[in-house]
C-alpha cells in the first residue's frame, strides 16, 4: 500500500509509543498466532496490543498502489507494512506479527513468517508473485458484470465481451507465444451491488474488499469456483484512472491468488476489477497481476522505470485511441511467467565474451533474451524490440537492456530500463542501435551493438571475471590516536563465489596477499585526529591486473581521543584547607567537537590539608561510547588555603572612653595576598575588607583603667576559605595621669620669696612614675622627668594665696585625662605683730606679744618670739609672754619674731 511520508511518521512514533505487554485467555498469546475468528471475538480488548495472528496474505494492485488483507476465506483484516516487504508472501499462508488497531480494523505489521517456518519465496529468476494455479495454459476465466444502486452500465454485455474476447485470444496468446491464453466465460446480465457505487469508490482496502466479496457472492449461484480460478469483474461507470474523479472507482486487480469462501468451499483464485469505459490495455494490465505480474511504474510518480516499452508500466496506454495497443511485457516479465525460457534465453557468465544474434521479444523462435547474472537476484536482462503487431505503437525500435533486482517490491522498481541517451528526460529513446554500446565499470561488463541481421540484432557481451570485495571489517571503528588497528578486507571471486586466496591487492598505495581464506589484513595506526578511508584499488594474479569490485561500504576508522578542558570557577580558585575543590570539565571527541560520554579522572584528592598550591590534571578517562582512552587535558590550579590576619592600633594607651581605630588586614597564609571583599569579625561586629585587604573597626575603650585585649573571632574570603591560620589579639591600656604630691603645699612664704615647688605623677594603670608628662599649672607648663616629678617657681610681690591645680595633661600617646586627688596652696605673706606691757607689782613687766599673718589674721602658732633675748612662752595660739624683772621708770624691749619662710 501508498501511504505519505507524514503517515510513516505517525506510524513509527506509535510503534516506539506503545509497548504493551497482553494476556488474553483466548487460548493463544503474543507466542501463539491467533485465528481471525479469536481475534474478532476479541477486536476490543486486543487493540493496540501486539499480536500474531494467522491468515492468508492478499494483495489488491491498482494503478496507484498496493493493499495488502489477511483473510481465511470468510474473515478479513487489512494490514500495513512498516518497514516489512510483504509482497514476498502473497498468496501464502503467513502469521503476521503487529499492532492492533481495532478501531480502523487494521494491523501494522513489524514480522512476517509462516506456519512451518520455511523462509519467504526466494524470487529467484523471477519478479512475478507464486500462484497455486500455474500462468501457463488455459486459465478458465469468468467475467461478472455488475452494476450499482446509483449507477447503471452504459455499455452492454456485448461490448465488454469483445474486449475481453480480444484480450484473451489476441493478445495474450500474442504476447506469450501462446503459452498462456484466457477461456472466458460470461454472466450474461448486470448484477445489482448491494452498496452505491459511491461506496466502492472510497478505494481503500475494506471497500475493495468488499466489492469482490459482494460481487462473488452475487455470482455464486451461478459459478462454481473450484473450476474458475480467474475472476474478472466489470462494474458499471467510469475508471477513477481516466477520470481523476474520487467518486469513480479505480481498476486493480489481487496480485496472485486472493483465498474465499463461496458455496463451493473455500477456493484460492485471482480476481480483476475493470470499468465498462477501461480500454483493452487497462484489461490486459489487470490480467497480468492476476498472472502475478508487478507494477513496473513508480507508485509515488516520481520517476520512470520502464515508460511505455512494458506493459505492466505505461505501455498498457499505447494505441490510438489510447490503450487499445498495449505494449508487450518485457523479457523480465516473459522469463517470470514462462513464456522464455530455455534455449530461448542466453546467459553470459563471468569471464565470458560472446556474440549473440537477438532476436526481437516479439517474434516466437530463436533467442529472444540475453541473462548476465551479477546475483542470484540481480541481473541485466538485454532484449530487442519492434514495432509489430501489438508493439507497433512502441517510442521506437532497437535494443534494451534491462537491470532487474528481484528484491525490489511491485512498484519500487524491480526491473528498470537502462538509458540509452541519459540527457533526455524520456526514456521514449532509451533503446540502443547499431554502433552504440553501454559498460558498467563496476561489474566489468560491456555490450555493444554490432549490426543487424534482418529483425536481429548482434549483441557482442564482453563480461570480464573480477574479484569482489564482499566484507571489510576494522578492529574498531573509532580508535585512539596512535594506537595500533586492523583493517580487513575479503574478497571473492565474482563468477564463482569462492575465496579470492594468494592474491596481490593494492589498498591506499600499499601491496598485501590475501589468505588462503581470501582475507587481507592490514596493520594501522595514526598520530593525527582524522578520519581514515581505506580502499582496494587494484588486484593482480602474478602481476597481471585483474578488476576488484568493492561492493561494500569501504572501510572507516576515526582516529581520535578525548579534548578535556579542566575549568575552576574564579570564586573557588582558593579553598580552605582540608576543604573541597570544585573542578569542571568539558570534555569533548577531538575529531567531531561531539559531547564526550563517560568519566574523567583526575591526578589526585581535591582535598588536601597543607596551605599552598595543587595543580590537577586528568589522569584517565572511562570512554563509555568508544572506549578511547587517550587524551589531552589542561592544567589547572587551586591553592588550599588559610586566612591570615594583622590587626593593628595607632599606639598602646588610651584614655577612657576614647574611641580609636582599630586596623586588621586579612591576608591569605599561602603568598599574603591581600584580601578585598573579605569578611572581618572583632568583638561580635562584622565588617568588609577593602583595599589592601583592610578592615577598620571604630572602638570605644572601657570607662576603667586597665590592660584590655581585643580579638579577632572570624575570618571569610567571601568565596571559599574560612579557615583562620592565626589568631590576633591585641593589648591595650586605658589609663589616665594621677597628680599624687605637690611639695611643698600648703604653706605661707614671705611676700617676694621666690619658691620651688614640686608636682608628681603617676600612670593609673599601673602606679608608676608618669614621665614625659606636660602639665598646665598656674598657667605655665612643665614636664615631668623620668621621676615623674616637673617643678616651677612662683615668687609673689603682694601678699596673695596661690591654689596650685592642674588645669590640663598631656601624656605620651594622646593621654589628656588626669586626677587630681589633693589641694594644694601656697600664701605669700606678710607678719604681723602686736605687743602690750603690763606692769606688774613693782619690780616686774608681763609682756604679751601677739603674732598675725595679714593675709586672713591667722595666729601665727609656730613662731618663735624672744624679747630682749628671751624666749617668750605660748600661751595661746598665736600668742606669746614673758615677765620680765625691771626696775626703773623707763624699760626697752626688743621684741625679735621669728618665724619659718620669714625674715626675722
Amino acid at each position: 500500500m501508498r501511504m505519505s511520508k507524514l503517515a510513516v511518521t505517525i506510524f513509527i512514533f506509535i510503534i516506539f509509543a506503545i509497548e504493551l505487554t497482553v494476556n488474553v485467555s483466548i487460548g493463544a498469546g503474543v507466542n501463539q498466532a491467533l485465528s481471525l475468528n479469536q481475534l474478532y471475538k476479541n477486536m476490543d480488548e486486543l487493540h493496540n496490543s501486539k499480536i500474531k495472528v494467522k491468515g492468508y496474505l492478499s494483495a489488491f494492485s491498482s494503478f496507484y498502489d498496493i493493499n495488502f488483507i489477511l483473510t481465511d476465506g470468510e474473515r478479513s483484516i487489512t494490514i500495513e507494512p512498516i518497514n516489512v516487504d510483504l509482497i514476498r508472501w502473497v498468496g501464502r499462508e503467513v502469521e503476521i506479527y503487529g499492532i492492533l488497531n481495532a478501531k480502523s480494523m487494521k494491523i501494522e505489521v513489524l514480522s512476517v513468517t509462516i506456519p512451518d517456518g520455511s523462509a519467504p519465496p526466494a524470487f529467484s529468476q523471477s519478479i512475478a508473485t507464486s500462484l497455486e494455479k500455474s500462468p501457463l495454459g488455459g486459465q478458465p476465466t469468468y467475467i461478472i458484470p455488475v452494476k450499482f444502486p446509483d449507477m447503471e452500465p452504459t455499455k452492454n454485455i456485448t461490448d465488454i465481451m469483445s474486449v475481453v474476447d480480444e484480450a484473451a485470444n489476441e493478445y495474450y496468446p500474442e504476447i506469450s507465444y501462446n503459452l498462456t491464453w484466457f477461456n472466458c466465460k460470461f454472466i450474461d446480465n448486470w448484477l445489482l451491488m448491494p452498496q452505491n457505487m459511491s461506496y466502492y469508490a472510497a478505494d481503500n482496502e475494506t471497500t475493495r474488499e468488499d466489492l469482490i466479496q459482494d460481487a462473488i457472492s452475487l455470482a455464486d449461484p451461478i459459478i462454481n469456483y473450484t473450476k474458475y480460478y480467474r475472476i474478472i469483474i466489470v462494474h458499471a461507470g467510469w475508471d477513477e484512472a481516466l477520470t481523476r474523479n474520487e467518486s469513480d472507482i479505480w481498476s486493480f486487480a489481487v496480485l496472485g491468488d486472493f483465498l474465499i469462501s463461496t458455496d463451493d468451499g473455500q477456493v484460492r483464485i485471482s480476481v480483476a476489477v475493470v470499468s465498462e469505459f477501461d480500454p483493452l490495455g487497462v484489461y490486459v494490465h489487470e490480467m497480468g497481476h492476476m498472472l502475478g505480474l508487478p507494477d513496473l511504474y513508480d507508485e509515488n510518480y516520481e520517476v520512470e522505470f520502464m515508460g511505455k516499452w512494458d506493459l505492466m508500466a505505461k505501455g498498457m496506454w499505447n494505441g490510438d485511441p489510447i490503450g487499445s495497443s498495449p505494449a508487450h511485457p518485457s523479457s523480465a516479465c516473459k522469463i517470470s511467467l514462462g513464456w522464455l525460457s530455455g534455449e530461448s534465453i542466453v546467459e553470459v557468465g563471468p569471464g565470458s565474451f560472446l556474440t549473440v544474434t537477438l532476436n526481437p521479444i516479439e517474434d516466437a523462435s530463436g533467442v529472444r533474451a540475453i541473462k548476465i547474472p551479477i546475483t542470484d537476484q540481480v541481473y541485466y536482462l538485454v532484449e530487442v524490440r519492434r514495432k509489430v503487431n501489438y508493439d507497433t505503437y512502441l517510442p521506437g525500435e532497437g535494443v534494451l537492456i534491462l537491470f532487474v533486482n528481484e528484491s525490489n517490491p511491485s512498484g519500487e522498481g524491480p526491473v528498470r530500463l537502462i538509458d540509452a541517451k541519459p540527457k533526455t528526460a524520456t526514456l521514449d529513446d532509451a533503446y540502443f542501435t547499431v554502433g552504440s554500446s553501454w559498460s558498467n565499470d563496476a561489474y566489468n561488463i560491456t555490450i555493444r551493438i554490432e549490426g543487424v541481421e534482418g529483425s536481429a540484432y548482434v549483441i557482442s557481451i564482453f563480461y570480464e571475471d573480477a574479484v569482489i570485495v564482499d566484507a571489510a571489517e576494522v578492529s574498531k571503528s573509532r580508535a585512539d590516536v596512535g594506537s595500533i588497528q586492523y583493517v580487513s578486507f575479503h574478497l571473492k571471486w565474482n563468477s564463482t563465489g569462492e575465496n579470492a586466496s594468494q592474491i596481490t591487492i593494492e589498498i591506499n598505495g600499499s601491496t598485501y596477499t590475501t589468505d588462503d581464506e581470501g582475507w587481507a589484513i592490514v596493520e594501522v595506526n595514526s598520530s593525527e585526529v582524522g578520519k581514515q578511508v581505506w580502499t582496494v584499488s587494484a588486484a593482480y594474479i602474478d602481476d597481471i591486473p585483474i578488476t576488484v569490485v568493492m561492493e561494500v561500504e569501504a572501510p572507516y576508522i576515526i582516529w581520535d581521543k578525548v579534548i578535556v578542558t579542566l575549568k575552576v570557577p574564579i570564586e573557588k580558585q582558593r579553598v580552605s584547607i582540608n576543604g573541597n575543590a570544585t573542578i569542571y570539565y568539558e570534555a569533548v571527541y577531538a575529531y567531531d567537537n561531539d559531547l564526550f560520554k563517560g568519566e574523567v579522572i583526575l591526578n589526585g584528592s581535591t582535598s588536601w590539608p597543607l596551605i599552598g598550591p595543587r595543580w590537577y590534571t586528568v589522569q584517565k578517562i572511562i570512554d563509555n561510547k568508544y572506549n578511547l582512552t587517550t587524551f589531552e587535558s589542561n592544567v589547572v590550579k587551586v591553592i588550599f588555603d588559610a586566612l591570615k590576619v594583622k590587626a593593628e592600633v595607632e599606639k598602646q594607651l588610651y584614655n577612657p572612653e576614647e574611641k580609636f581605630e582599630v586596623k586588621v588586614k586579612l591576608m591569605y597564609a599561602s603568598d599574603d595576598t591581600p584580601i578585598v571583599g573579605g569578611i572581618v569579625e572583632l568583638d561580635g561586629n562584622q565588617m568588609p575588607t577593602g583595599i589592601g585587604g583592610i578592615a577598620r573597626f571604630t572602638v570605644t575603650a572601657p570607662n576603667v583603667t586597665g590592660e584590655y585585649a581585643i580579638r579577632v573571632e572570624g575570618v571569610s574570603d567571601g568565596k571559599s576559605v574560612n579557615i583562620p591560620y592565626n589568631r590576633e589579639t591585641l593589648k591595650l591600656i586605658v589609663t589616665k595621669i594621677i597628680i599624687d604630691n605637690i611639695s611643698p603645699r600648703n604653706i605661707r612664704i614671705e611676700v617676694g620669696e621666690p619658691l620651688r615647688i614640686g608636682i608628681h605623677a603617676i600612670w593609673a594603670h599601673n602606679s608608676s612614675s608618669a614621665e614625659n608628662v606636660q602639665l598646665q599649672i598656674y598657667n605655665r607648663k612643665i614636664v615631668t622627668g623620668s621621676d615623674g616629678w616637673a617643678f616651677l617657681e612662683i615668687a609673689m610681690d603682694t601678699i596673695s594665696r596661690v591654689d596650685l591645680t592642674v588645669d590640663e595633661v598631656l601624656a605620651p600617646e594622646g593621654i589628656y585625662t588626669f586626677y587630681q586627688p589633693i589641694s594644694a596652696y601656697i600664701i605669700w605673706d606678710e607678719l604681723k605683730v602686736e605687743v602690750e606691757y603690763h606692769a606688774l607689782i613693782p619690780g616686774s613687766i608681763k609682756a604679751v606679744v601677739k603674732v598675725r599673718y595679714v593675709y586672713d589674721n591667722q595666729p601665727v602658732d609656730n613662731a618663735k618670739v624672744t624679747i630682749n633675748g628671751m624666749k617668750t612662752a605660748r600661751v595661746e595660739e598665736g600668742t606669746y609672754t614673758i615677765v620680765i624683772d625691771f626696775w626703773g621708770l623707763m624699760v626697752k624691749l626688743e621684741v625679735l619674731v621669728e618665724v619659718e619662710g620669714f625674715k626675722p
